[in-house]
């Protein structure tokens, strides 16, 4: 699959929504509360909160940075595409993703989430969707390897992306093992500047204000899943599972009751029933 610019300005203004929500609450309720908060849980990070994880939805800002980076064509079906390549998968045409081999973030989805919330949710800076989606383009890196190849996260230098592996990283033909984050940064610049032109150019006016409105419920309209609660129900509520269950977030019962759902209860779905009236 060719990069999408189409979901990558998209990924990158629901992202930039996301942040800005959160960095509205953290101001309102303190940053030590922000981080402890059941909100942030689910539409930051993704952990969700009840039983429930928020993984893969629309919004969570975590996953529409996954989103970003899968636009890029870093994934295992586009493998063709992938840049940093361990030597032993270098002139393979046959690979088994299930088994022996992996497209991953070396530099992970949820690294990527920390350091855009350091700077515009905790930070002095507002985000907004130009700034989130030439930070991803830049900073993300993708490998592809065999699985053994990965080692104990303890073992590698953090500021040396390709440590992680046991086998030295390629980049069209130079290894590029011992680079830092910073050097990749500069080759993805190169790798990636006509697309970063884009970015820059990209009138992300009209796609902030639907994914403003289509994300963000307002106090006074019907309740619609994979939304983010209305700010004062967040701010009143932001530590109160009970409440922000009954309040905003229903679907997450519905799949605690149901038998055979993922998420399902089993001996403590009658007591979540009793506990909160359907």
């Amino acid at each position: 699959m060719a990069i999408s610019m189409k979901r990558l300005v998209q990924n990158a203004s629901q992202t930039s929504v996301m942040l800005g929500y959160l960095r509205s609450l953290a101001n309102q309720i303190g940053h030590p509360n922000y981080l402890a908060s059941l909100i942030r849980r689910e539409h930051g990070t993704g952990t969700g909160f009840f039983g429930v994880s928020n993984t893969g939805s629309t919004d969570c800002a975590k996953e529409r940075i996954r989103g970003l980076t899968d636009s890029l064509a870093q994934t295992n079906r586009d493998w063709r595409g992938i840049a940093f390549i361990s030597e032993s998968c270098l002139g393979s045409r046959q690979f088994d993703f299930r088994n022996v081999h992996r497209v991953e973030h070396t530099r992970e989805v949820m690294e990527l989430f920390l350091a855009l919330e350091e700077v515009y949710v905790l930070g002095e800076s507002q985000p907004t969707s130009r700034a989130i989606a030439s930070f991803v383009i830049e900073h993300q890196v993708v490998s592809l390897i065999r699985q053994e190849e990965q080692i104990a996260r303890m073992a590698f230098d953090p500021s040396r992306p390709f440590s992680k592996y046991s086998a030295r990283i390629f980049h069209e033909g130079r290894d590029v093992s011992a680079c830092t984050y910073e050097d990749v940064v500069a080759i993805n610049k190169v790798r990636y500047r006509e697309l970063l032109r884009g970015v820059a150019d990209f009138d992300f006016t009209a796609l902030d204000q639907r994914n403003q409105t289509s994300l963000i419920r307002r106090s006074d309209a019907p309740h619609d899943p994979h939304t983010l609660p209305p700010m004062d129900l967040a701010v009143t509520f932001h530590d109160n599972e009970l409440e922000l269950v009954l309040r905003h977030y229903r679907r997450k019962l519905e799949k605690r009751i149901t038998p055979g759902n993922k998420w399902y209860g089993g001996d403590d779905a009658d007591r979540f029933r009793a506990w909160i009236p359907l």
